[in-house]
Formats: C-alpha cells, structure tokens, sequence
C-alpha cells in the first residue's frame, strides 16, 4: 500500500512541473494542478476508507465533473467547484483545457506517449435551459 501512495503522489507531484518545465510565463498550469491535487488527495481519502487498493484518475474525474459544472448555476454550482476545488480559478474551463495539452506535450519532449482525452454528450432530444 506504501508504494501506491507513494506512486500516487509521485504523479500528483508531476503536474505543478509541468507548466516549470516548459517554462511557461505564468503560472496558470501550477494553479490548476494545484487545484487538481487538492482534489485528488479528497477523494482518495474518500476512496480509500472502504479499504483495498485503489486506481483512479483525478484528474479525468476532476475534468469531467467540470465540463458538467459548467451548466450548472447557483447553489449546484458552487459545490461543485468548491468539490472539485475550482472555486477561485474564473474561466476554469480554458484553463483546465490548457493544462491538459501541457500534460500532453510534456509526454512527446518526455518520450513517452500521453493522451488525456474527455468528453460531455447531451442527449439527444432532452430540453436543456438556454445558455444564460
């Protein structure tokens, strides 16, 4: 078990470098994999009480759950930012798009292959509110 958590938090730690690494003028991919990390080590903690071991991507998840949130309003959508902690990041959208092109691209100068890819579908026929 030490050495998945150790795994865990050796990938965890991978995100803040990247945006380092490439030598990015601001700091908006340390925020989002700062935010990203956060929100992992919540549901790990979650995760892990029902005991065994574990394997999940939080930051799959993270952006998933965003992309929903980000039709919510109101009250839903400020637990859900403040569950997948994105409450103080505006336009978080672009922003976590940006961060996973930087994870992308740092697989290519890295050698190896890395494509995190997520979607959102609406059902066909089914009556969302209007953009407001």
């Amino acid at each position: 078990m030490k050495r998945f958590i150790a795994a865990c938090l050796a990938i965890l730690a991978f995100s803040p470098l990247t945006a380092t690494a490439r030598g990015m003028a601001d700091n908006t991919n340390e925020k989002v994999g700062a935010m990203n990390n956060g929100f992992a080590l919540d549901l790990y903690a979650r995760l892990s009480a029902n005991g065994g071991n574990q394997f999940f991507s939080p930051t799959s998840i993270q952006t998933a759950l965003a992309m929903a949130g980000a039709g919510a309003r109101g009250p839903t959508a400020q637990e859900m930012s403040k569950t997948l902690h994105l409450d103080a990041e505006p336009d978080v959208g672009e922003k976590l798009g940006a961060f996973l092109r930087a994870l992308n691209d740092a697989g290519s100068k890295g050698g190896y292959d890395l494509s995190v890819a997520n979607a959102l579908w609406g059902l066909t026929g089914y009556p969302f509110a209007p953009a407001s």
